[in-house]
């Protein structure tokens, strides 16, 4: 189901009101935006107002919302478990609020605001080794196959790989091809290498789709949903 604006706001606040959400919202192009600043909207049930009524709130409803994120954040980085966050997304959360104020007009000390943000904490990330993509695709199927040698070889990130279409991807001399990545997007669009070794699963991934009936063409998907019917 496409989620429409006010499924959006209904979901996310449980209010009918939402008026200068929605034009707010509409501002957006971005889906991915749209839904995550709606999220951080909820900041109006920390206020316990509509949307619509925190316009109306004073200038310290910004600091008084960091000072309660900094409260139930943890204090280091990684993937949080349901329902945490951590101090590191404290400035993120406020880019819906501040974009919201923004388009109805609405100055707040953003400047003083962010004197309140909390220091970001290091993490563990790493890169996978050889050793371990290799077990990966040691036990992979096709699809799988073909989204990690995407992935290993142009270092895209996964939301970006939903956006991709069949045409996305061309081939060069050397066996070599390039991904346009967010190619809907003037502002984000970018092109990155693929090795020989990811041309040759999209190869075979491609082909075990034709051969479950599927008409793939330029316009298709790149990578389709593992469970969906083929047609």
């Amino acid at each position: 189901m496409v989620e429409t604006v006010d499924n959006i706001c209904r979901f996310s606040w449980g209010y009918n009101d939402t008026i200068h959400v929605q034009c707010g919202l509409k501002a957006l192009r971005s889906k991915s935006t749209k839904h995550a600043y709606s999220i951080h909207l909820s900041f109006c049930k920390f206020h316990s107002v509509t949307p619509d009524r925190l316009l109306e709130l004073n200038d310290s409803v910004g600091e008084l919302y960091i000072i309660h994120l900094k409260k139930a954040a943890k204090n280091s980085a990684g993937k949080p478990t349901k329902g945490e966050i951590s101090v590191n997304s404290i400035k993120f959360y406020l880019n819906g609020i501040k974009s919201f104020f923004e388009f109805h007009e609405i100055p707040l000390p953003w400047k003083k605001i962010g004197k309140f943000y909390p220091n970001d904490v290091t993490n563990s990330y790493r890169s996978y080794t050889k050793e371990e993509i290799k077990k990966l695709l040691s036990v992979a199927d096709p699809r799988d196959r073909c989204v990690i040698l995407l992935m290993a070889s142009s270092g895209i990130r996964v939301g970006a790989i939903e956006s991709l279409k069949v045409l996305s991807v061309k081939r060069l001399g050397n066996d070599i091809g390039v991904v346009t990545v967010y190619p809907e997007s003037k502002g984000s669009v970018y092109t990155a290498l693929v090795t020989p070794e990811f041309l040759a699963s999209l190869d075979e991934y491609l082909k075990y789709r034709k051969s479950q009936g599927e008409m793939v063409t330029a316009e298709s998907w790149l990578i389709r949903d593992k469970f969906a019917t083929f047609k």
